[in-house]
């Protein structure tokens, strides 16, 4: 049977076997292909699985046996060998289809798990959808993001490939787990801001100060904390994914400081223990929430621009949304304050507003349309900042020959209204990585 228009099927031992890659280059956003169900069903139990498989057709069947299985699983010990590879099979392939039902797919099911997804999968209208969510070029592999917890994305490799191997029965061999891990490091001893990061697998860890090389029996003491938090927290994403509050703030702040102090501040750990105390701290105590929120997200911006975990560029926005939820939450709440220094807040504003429009696209929402008029909205608030005269009270077109030196972000229509706002922009002018949660500091904030 011949591969979707578009695209190639071809064998890739290090991912799993035969998938699918790109047979021509594909914008964001664009139909890569679409595909009928080879069966479905109206439940997730197992025996409406079994009923659909079992009427298939010869040349269906025949097709369904060639998806991936895996008998060996727990949870189907009690069954019969031919009910645990059928079964095996829907557990490991299948999407869901309906309210309650289950699709199969065989092209789609040729699509594997990658740690930078270049794709996303589509359900709906009795047909299955895949569309480029990043650029795709000639060749490249087919990659979708399998886990049901987008926030397992910034986890260490060691981490995802323990819930993928738990979840889908694999281990994940992409380019990225392959590769040096940015969301895990440790602190080094030669300085107070050097961290080591260990370079992939199996490998030393390298300190990106002093480039000393260290071996994990030489850091055995901060390991061992790693992997008891590493189970506390991989319990918390779970919580976090199905919508409820993981645990006590006081027991969050708990896990935040042992965090901190064990691993340090640009361990996964820490960052999504910073995320959760956001969230439960939004109700009692905005401006804690805010300063998290804003603590996250320098996190966040660091492993992309700095760390490159993507090769500089944010991800797909279908595994983003948690993050941009913060950053537009944050939004929000500036816009309610006032500072009480009188200090200038466009500057954070706009910074994160930034953010917001680099964490999303039009795509992200299709399905949602008062999210997608949310988004749009925030991209043309972004565009109008930049555009507009930066001192207050002016309307006009900013001039590209009068920006900030400095910061690259404040513009203005001219020399003269650049002089006038001089004193005001200097208390909160600064470099444009400079941390949100330092932006934060001179403001002086009343919520």
């Amino acid at each position: 049977m011949q591969p979707p228009d578009g695209t190639v099927a071809s064998e890739f031992p290090h991912l799993g076997g035969r998938c699918l890659s790109a047979a021509r280059d594909f914008e964001v956003g664009e139909t890569i292909f679409e595909e009928v169900p080879l069966c479905t069903t109206t439940s997730c139990d197992g025996d409406a699985a079994m009923e659909a498989t079992r009427a298939l057709a010869a040349d269906k069947r025949e097709l369904f046996d060639t998806m991936h299985f895996d008998t060996s699983m727990a949870a189907l010990a009690d069954r019969t060998d031919e009910e645990r590879r059928i079964l095996s099979a829907w557990d490991l392939n299948a999407y869901s289809f309906g309210d309650e039902g289950r699709a199969m797919l065989m092209w789609i099911a040729r699509i594997p798990h990658g740690c930078i997804p270049n794709c996303c999968i589509v359900v709906q209208d009795g047909r299955g959808k895949v569309v480029a969510a990043t650029k795709i070029c000639e060749g490249d592999v087919l990659m979708s993001w399998y886990p049901e917890q987008e926030l397992l994305f910034w986890a260490s490799t060691e981490a995802r490939r323990l819930v993928l191997s738990k979840e889908r029965r694999f281990t994940c061999g992409c380019q990225r787990c392959e590769g040096p891990d940015v969301c895990r490091e440790l602190p080094c001893g030669c300085s107070a801001d050097a961290y080591l990061r260990i370079a992939g697998p199996d490998k030393s860890w390298v300190c990106g100060s002093c480039k000393v090389e260290v071996s994990s029996s030489d850091l055995k003491r901060q390991l061992k904390r790693e992997k008891k938090l590493t189970k506390t927290m991989l319990t918390v994403l779970e919580a976090l994914s199905d919508g409820e509050m993981p645990a006590d703030p006081e027991v969050l702040q708990q896990l935040s400081d042992e965090a901190e102090e064990s691993l340090g501040g640009r361990h996964w750990i820490y960052a999504i223990s910073l995320f959760a105390m956001h969230g439960a701290f939004r109700q009692a105590e905005p401006s804690m929430s805010l300063a998290l929120g804003l603590a996250f997200l320098d996190w966040i911006r660091d492993r992309v621009v700095v760390g490159r975990i993507c090769g500089g560029r944010f991800p797909p926005g279908y595994i983003l949304k948690s993050v941009y939820d913060v950053c537009t939450w944050c939004l929000g709440m500036l816009a309610e304050a006032k500072s009480s220094s009188g200090a200038d807040m466009r500057l954070l504003t706009g910074r994160l507003m930034q953010l917001a429009v680099d964490l999303s696209n039009e795509a992200t929402w299709a399905a949602e349309p008062s999210r997608l008029a949310e988004y749009k909205k925030v991209v043309e608030q972004n565009s109008a900042r930049r555009l507009t005269c930066f001192r207050p009270g002016c309307e006009e077109a900013a001039a590209s020959e009068c920006r900030c030196g400095t910061c690259g972000f404040a513009g203005y229509c001219c020399e003269d209204c650049q002089a006038q706002d001089r004193t005001s922009h200097e208390v909160v002018c600064c470099e444009p990585l400079t941390p949100f949660i330092d932006m934060l500091d001179p403001l002086n904030l009343k919520m």
